[in-house]
């Protein structure tokens, strides 16, 4: 299976962590609190967003199922459910169709091209 990082979590831990540069230089250039509140806040942020960040690419690495990157629609149970759904659509093919089954060679000698 193919891993790959999860994009949301990477954009959130970095908006945390911009915005707690953010309150950091607030607090430093512009508010200059007596407590400097807002620094405490900022390193709270700057401290999550890197935590999320660390897990995101160092540990939760997301599995990839195999059947999403095959483009795979479905799954019958029995041919005839297939033939249903599936031979009005048949005509409408331009460059190919894929299909994967046991025995087709109904489906072979009613589809040859004339």
């Amino acid at each position: 299976m193919e891993e790959r990082n999860d994009l949301k979590s990477i954009i959130a831990g970095l908006v945390i962590i911009i915005g707690g540069v953010v309150a950091i230089l607030i607090d430093l250039f512009w508010l200059k609190t007596d407590r400097s509140i807002w620094i405490s806040i900022g390193c709270s942020l700057l401290a999550s967003g890197i935590v999320i960040l660390a897990q995101v690419l160092l540990i939760e690495d997301r599995k990839v199922n195999p059947l999403e990157k095959w483009g795979l629609e479905k799954i019958y149970e029995t041919r005839a459910e297939k033939n249903q759904e599936s031979d009005p659509e048949l005509d409408k093919a331009k460059v190919q169709i894929d299909a994967v089954a046991f025995g087709l060679k109904a489906f072979r000698s009613r589809s040859k091209k004339k």
